[in-house]
């Protein structure tokens, strides 16, 4: 599927989706997915579309250790977004302007 994909930006987002994807329909592989690319890298270099998509998986990665009871993993994965105090930011549901 990536194959013809010549956009870094698009395969990343691709990536970050089937992340998504995965997490959602509780297939651990989603969390295999992240790891074993370097997207993690190419999101937190992206633009904000990029990044708010990673979030979300990020997110979803945590609700699947929550969901499989995994309770050390969940939270490992929702610190960081979750310490913050512009959450609504960084998951794409606040533009931030007051």
């Amino acid at each position: 599927m990536l194959e013809n994909c010549r956009d870094e930006s698009t395969k990343t987002k691709v990536i970050l989706y089937c992340v998504y994807n995965h997490c959602i329909h509780n297939c651990e592989n989603g969390k295999e997915l992240l790891l074993v690319t370097d997207v993690i890298e190419k999101a937190s270099n992206g633009d904000y579309f990029t990044q708010v998509i990673f979030n979300r998986a990020i997110v979803q990665v945590g609700m699947l250790a929550f969901r499989n009871g995994n309770m050390y993993e969940a939270q490992a994965a929702l610190n960081e977004l979750c310490s913050q105090s512009r959450t609504k930011e960084l998951l794409g549901q606040s533009t931030g302007r007051q």
